[in-house]
């Protein structure tokens, strides 16, 4: 990042904003960036440019200075990844019928379309009766799933993608060999993913994922079911990324060594049948995303047994999702 605490990618939008009055901005916004294009980062300097004395995120005066610590009109929702509450909402309308300490006020909330509908509907109600001098922000990696209700209040934004280039990636990481820049590549991984993946060691290991969909009839290894439960998240991502660009290798006819397993899968199941792979797969990762207690290894099985069979089957997910539950009724 430079000096503006803003990614390359997102320095031309940045300009375009900042060509908006202060005054004249909408009160409520949604802004979308698929996972890895900054959004958090975007979202903070934007609530600091409202904040900012001098409506620019300035980094100098007091306002700005208090992001450093915990700035006193600044809200950000969840906390701890905790999901939003009603209570949570209340608090926050409490909070905004008090007189900000500076004259204004910005309400950050991530992930607004894991709201229940409940916390949505409390949510909406403060949208549609906003308090004075109060900036709301809520952001997602995407529209889907955001009620239209309280996309209808919003001024709706989404960022641009980051560049892919081998530089911008070096740029976020370091000591990658060339083979495994080229894979990340080719699977579109965008460079603070790669980022994360490397800071958090599943960089090392990320081939133990893919290997049982090369050999799904051999009998899954120790070590890639440990990766799988460890690195839960970047696993099913990385899937999920393999799978769609896979895709588009076999749709556009590209050969790639990478895909071949993929290409095999289409060429015995149908196309049809991999679409709805890739559903049920983005189905189990907002599973893992949303509900406690997931077996993650009875899921990884269940993810590759599926995909030497052309399904995800729905017993097998549902025993990995509440444990053992379903096999032991069974007895």
């Amino acid at each position: 990042m430079d000096i503006t605490g803003l990614y390359p990618w997102q320095q031309d939008f940045w300009r375009k904003l900042e060509c908006i009055a202060v005054e004249n901005l909408p009160h409520a916004w949604l802004i979308t960036a698929s996972r890895g294009a900054g959004l958090r980062e975007f979202s903070l300097q934007f609530a600091k440019k409202w904040l900012c004395e001098r409506h620019s995120a300035c980094n100098a005066c007091q306002p700005c200075r208090w992001f450093a610590a915990e700035h006193p009109d600044f809200i950000s929702l969840p906390v701890d990844e905790k999901n939003i509450s009603i209570d949570d909402i209340r608090q926050l309308q409490q909070d905004c019928n008090q007189s900000p300490h500076g004259g204004k006020r910005v309400i950050l909330i991530d992930r607004v379309s894991t709201l229940h509908r409940a916390v949505a509907n409390a949510l909406l109600k403060l949208l549609e009766e906003p308090p004075t001098d109060c900036l709301f922000i809520l952001t997602d990696h995407g529209r889907e799933g955001v009620l239209d209700t309280i996309a209808s209040r919003c001024f709706c934004v989404s960022l641009p993608e980051p560049v892919l280039a081998e530089q911008c990636v070096n740029q976020y990481t370091t000591d990658l060999s060339d083979t495994t820049l080229a894979h990340l590549q080719q699977l579109q991984i965008k460079p603070l993913i790669i980022k994360e993946w490397q800071e958090s060691g599943f960089l090392l290991h990320y081939g133990s994922v893919l290997k049982p969909f090369f050999r799904p009839d051999l009998l899954i290894g120790t070590q890639s079911i440990k990766v799988f439960h460890d690195h839960n998240q970047e696993s099913l991502y990385l899937l999920y990324s393999w799978l769609v660009t896979g895709v588009c290798s076999y749709i556009q006819q590209k050969p790639n060594k990478l895909f071949k397993p993929l290409w095999q899968f289409i060429e015995r199941f149908g196309l049809h049948a991999f679409w709805i792979f890739v559903q049920q797969l983005q189905h189990r990762f907002q599973e893992c995303q949303q509900v406690n207690g997931v077996n993650k290894a009875l899921l990884f099985e269940s993810i590759v047994i599926g995909w030497s069979q052309g399904i995800i089957n729905d017993r097998t997910c549902k025993k990995t999702t509440f444990g053992r539950t379903i096999a032991n009724d069974s007895r």
